[in-house]
């Protein structure tokens, strides 16, 4: 497993990477994260890890997103805002 932290400048986001060589998340975990996708008895996930995820990424303003890579392997980001001033250490 890779875990990178990059630095996009461009969009003042910061981005997590975790890339695996495992097999890849089933589509069906994904599908029921999208807003538009209503889910059921019938076609839900297995558990509330990812939607966990996506709550706590959402709720920062960031966006998680999932890849496959070849010719095997996952790569999720969560991109997230940028602070803008350093935490003061008073707290």
């Amino acid at each position: 497993m890779t875990v990178s932290v990059v630095d996009v400048e461009a969009n003042a986001q910061g981005a997590v990477r975790i890339a695996d060589d495992g097999p890849p998340i089933p589509e069906t975990e994904i599908d029921v994260l999208q807003e538009d996708v209503e889910t059921s008895s019938t076609f839900h996930g297995t558990g509330v890890g990812l939607w966990v995820m996506q709550w706590g990424v959402e709720s920062l303003g960031g966006v998680l997103s999932f890849e496959e890579t070849a010719p095997r392997g996952n790569v999720v980001s969560i991109s997230l805002p940028k602070a803008t001033e350093p935490p003061s250490g008073d707290e």
